[in-house]
């Protein structure tokens, strides 16, 4: 785990250090294709789709229902006069799709890097 090059800079304050480390470069390879992405579909958050293994995958089907199922809660919530739960809700939602979102954009990346290609929009 420790890759990094070396330490520039270590500045210790009351509560707090601060190390500035140097990181190097990836190594950049010579793609033999491009993996294309399609955000936003109807029903799915991103479909990925390799023209040269022809595989499609359909990722974020469960994005809908969890705005669905937080927006009844919100709203039930809201007829209660409960604000402070409805943000804790609201924050919730936030942090799930969020966490989705990181999880759906290493898988197509991965799949990017095991078959050495780039990514298209």
């Amino acid at each position: 785990m420790n890759d990094f090059e070396k330490v520039n800079q270590i500045e210790i304050d009351k509560e707090y250090a601060f190390i500035y480390v140097s990181l190097p470069e990836p190594e950049q390879y010579e793609t033999d294709g491009y993996i294309r992405v399609d955000l936003n579909t109807t029903g799915h958050c991103a479909v990925v789709g390799n023209p040269i293994t022809g595989k499609v995958l359909k990722r974020g089907k469960i994005a809908y229902h969890i705005h669905k199922k937080y927006k009844s809660i919100r709203m039930y919530l809201q007829k209660k006069g409960k604000y402070r739960k409805v943000k804790q809700i609201r924050n919730r939602e936030q942090r799930i799709v969020s966490d989705m979102n990181h999880k759906i954009s290493r898988k197509i990346v991965d799949m990017a890097r095991e078959n050495k290609s780039g990514l298209k929009m």
